[in-house]
This record gives C-alpha cells, structure tokens and sequence, in this order.
C-alpha cells in the first residue's frame, strides 16, 4: 500500500511516524496549510505505535520532523501541529509555478497499513481511487480542528448524511 508523503520525509524508516506525517499532510491540504490542529495523544499513540510518555521528545529526534513541522502538547491529552505551506518555485523561462510534488511510500507492516484505511475512511476518501470528495461539505472532517479516532464518528456527523 502506497501513501504520498512530502519530499522532506522520504527519509524517514519509522513507518509509524510516516503515517503520522501523512495524515498531517492530508489534514493541511484539505483545510489549510500553517494553522494549528490539534490532536489527542491516544490517536497519535495508535498512529506511532509507542507509549505516550516522552512521544513529543522521540517525534523530534527525526530532523525531518523537527525543521519541517511544529509540534506542541496543549494538555495532557492534547497533541497540537501545524504544518507551513510549500513553497512553490517559478520555473525560470516559462513563467510556470512549479509543481510540487508528493511521494510515494510502499507501507509494509499490515498494522501500518490498517492504520492508513482508517485514517483515509474517517477523512472521507476514496480508499481505492485515493482521490478527494470534489464537494468540501461531503468530507468527514469539515470544519473540524479537533481529530479524535473513534467509533463514535456519529456524534460529528450530521444525521441527514449518516
């Protein structure tokens, strides 16, 4: 299974932080870049696959994580990020902006794997085509600044569209 990562992140090996950076990823372009999200621990714990006691300090000791995403602890239960815009650059004779381009990762562990389906099932994508709803109002998490992976995704889904 394939999940498209920024290029600053190729690099990292830990399967468990390229999940997180994905889906951190997917959550800034569905609703915008440098604003700050917030998260709770127990859904990054699960992304991670690691015990929530020093998971901040351990995250930062990747440098791709630490030069490229903000990360803070609101709460004890509250993990926020925030992720800056990419810089697009100007081809230098066409005048054209340069694409940006995303990544693709083989994911290996099964756990890992389920994890991404999961994420993608409660973002509301298309988990064979990956491609987004075309409607903004059709997504999962709309409007929502607080992510808690649950099953009790019906309290934030209006009950027309269950």
């Amino acid at each position: 299974m394939e999940i498209k990562l920024p290029k600053w992140a190729t690099t990292i090996k830990d399967e468990g932080v390229l999940t997180f950076v994905a889906f951190a990823d997917r959550m800034c372009r569905l609703n915008g870049f440098d604003t700050t999200y917030t998260l709770h621990i127990d859904d990054l714990v699960r992304m991670c696959n690691k015990r929530s006691m020093g998971l901040l300090d351990w995250l930062r000791e990747f440098p791709e994580v630490d030069a490229n995403m903000e990360i803070g602890k609101l709460y004890d239960t509250v993990i926020c990020f925030s992720l800056k815009e990419p810089v697009i650059k100007q081809h230098k004779h066409a005048g054209r902006p340069k694409k940006e381009y995303m990544y693709p990762i083989e994911l290996k562990e099964d756990r890992q794997k389920f994890i991404w389906m999961y994420l993608l099932g409660c973002l509301n994508q298309n988990l064979i085509t990956g491609k987004d709803p075309k409607n903004i109002a059709e997504r999962n998490s709309f409007g929502i600044q607080e992510f808690h992976i649950s099953r009790e995704a019906q309290a934030y889904i209006k009950k027309k569209d269950r």
